[in-house]
């Protein structure tokens, strides 16, 4: 059974964010390697938020140089776009080795331990379903903060990637 406690504490964040962006500044994607060929395309310097129970720094030494799901972010770093790295995650998530974690992620928190009302507004959100890595049951919790977000703007989301 989900943490319904994160989910609500997820939808109070996207919903803390929404008077600061404009329907364009959101985007609805499949994969999170889409933000990074999103950040890539626009070539320009970022600071990230990611909740994600994976790091995404990469978890194969030798599989760092063609971009996926699994190391977005150290490409992103490696390119000089991405700025400040924050990773929010699960209390069981599984850390990258020292070296990746000193060099990739600049901060960390358990979704848990977040205080929503510290961050800053994002200029674009990102909202990913990674249907790879999340059980076809809990697909129903993105698709109702697609439901939210249509009625805020009136308007109908739909995945960009």
């Amino acid at each position: 059974m989900a943490d319904f406690e994160n989910y609500q504490m997820l939808t109070n964040l996207i919903l803390n964010f929404v008077p600061s962006l404009s329907a364009e500044d959101i985007i609805i994607c499949s994969d999170h390697d889409y933000v990074a060929r999103y950040i890539i395309d626009i070539n320009k310097e970022v600071s990230l938020v990611n909740i994600d129970h994976h790091h995404d720094v990469t978890y194969k030494l030798d599989d760092d140089q063609i971009l996926n799901c699994s190391n977005w972010v150290k490409i992103l770093k490696d390119k000089n776009l991405c700025l400040n790295y924050f990773w929010i995650h699960n209390i069981n998530s599984i850390h990258p080795a020292p070296e990746q974690f000193d060099k990739y992620i600049d901060a960390k928190s358990t979704i848990k331990q977040l205080n929503i009302d510290t961050l800053m507004s994002p200029s674009k959100l990102f909202l990913c379903l990674s249907p790879q890595w999340v059980p076809p049951f809990y697909h129903k919790l993105f698709y109702l903060w697609l439901d939210l977000l249509n009625r805020q703007y009136n308007t109908h989301f739909d995945f960009s990637c």
